[in-house]
């Protein structure tokens, strides 16, 4: 199952009650962390961005609530400067990103959230990428073993809680590492 996160923005924080709500209904577990009308998310569940986005419209469609929902590969200030640019929208951080790209700001976001990451965690996730997931042809381009690579993974995962075996997460990785420094 991934570790998904999201940022929900609401328009009146009266409702955060029943967006929280709505929020225990279609899923399982959820942790979350609100902030002035932002709520960050963190749920597992393997249909999170369908779910989210049936969440997005109810709130719409029955209560007449503005909000706004990123869905994001990891928690960072960065992601919720931009949460106040959508609309009243469902998105993804890559989508949003995409959107954005020819503004200068946004390749200096994506080059400081790149920063964060190892030269070995970005060769090896972009390698992974280009060996299109598949961990056996990416270990032997890399010159390692599997059981290497997959210790070089797993640690990514565990040190930046960024699953990428998350499709959305992974696109936006490799949007963030195209960035070039």
């Amino acid at each position: 199952m991934a570790n998904n996160k999201a940022y929900i923005k609401i328009d009146n924080n009266k409702n955060i009650n029943l967006v929280i709500d709505s929020l225990n209904q279609s899923f399982e577990s959820i942790d979350y962390e609100i902030h002035n009308n932002i709520i960050k998310l963190y749920c597992k569940h393997d249909a999170f961005l369908l779910r989210l986005t049936n969440i997005h419209k109810l709130l719409i469609q029955d209560f007449n609530m503005k909000n706004s929902i990123l869905v994001v590969p990891f928690f960072n200030e960065i992601f919720e400067k931009y949460i106040n640019l959508l609309g009243v929208e469902i998105l993804t951080s890559y989508q949003l990103f995409i959107r954005l790209i020819n503004d200068d700001n946004v390749k200096v976001d994506l080059k400081l959230l790149q920063s964060k990451f190892s030269k070995q965690d970005i060769d090896t996730i972009k390698a992974f990428i280009d060996c299109n997931c598949n961990i056996c042809v990416c270990a032997n381009e890399l010159y390692l073993h599997r059981n290497s690579l997959n210790y070089r993974i797993n640690n990514f995962i565990n040190n930046t809680s960024i699953d990428i075996r998350d499709f959305h997460s992974l696109m936006f990785l490799q949007l963030m590492f195209s960035i070039n420094k």
